[in-house]
């Protein structure tokens, strides 16, 4: 079944093995798919990082309290915003985390909740360092 779809795909290999095998080798940011976003302006999309660095650094702590604190529609709606940033910012893997959480949030159950929020986190500091590396003004 594979070998009809390799024609489609820009390397044969990728057919053989899944995307992302190793959750640490998956694409931190995408910026190709996010410049547009921001009318391909650097410095729009520049100012977009620092805010998430600024204004969602702690996002992880805040879920956690807000769980602690039994507010789950707080929870589920501050990971409905980062969903949204982080798509916007082209943070695929930590948007997908996002969306999962903010499910679980809606759908439960609720022994899922924290497992999400410590993966987001998780994904956000990778982020943040990542984002820092690049550009070091970034703090």
């Amino acid at each position: 079944m594979v070998t009809p779809f390799t024609k489609w795909l820009s390397d044969p290999q990728q057919a053989a093995s899944p995307p992302h095998e190793d959750p640490e080798k998956e694409m931190i940011l995408n910026r190709e798919e996010a410049l547009p976003r921001f009318a391909n302006r650097e410095e729009l999309f520049q100012k977009a990082l620092e805010t998430v660095i600024q204004e969602y650094g702690n996002a992880g702590k805040t879920l956690f309290t807000l769980v602690q604190e039994n507010k789950l529609e707080e929870g589920r709606f501050l990971a409905h915003t980062l969903r949204g940033v982080m798509g916007n910012i082209g943070a695929d893997s930590a948007f997908a985390t996002c969306s999962r959480l903010e499910d679980a949030f809606t759908q439960g159950p609720e022994d899922t909740i924290n497992p999400l929020i410590e993966e987001l986190d998780r994904k956000i500091a990778v982020l943040i360092h990542h984002i820092q590396q690049e550009d070091p003004r970034q703090t």
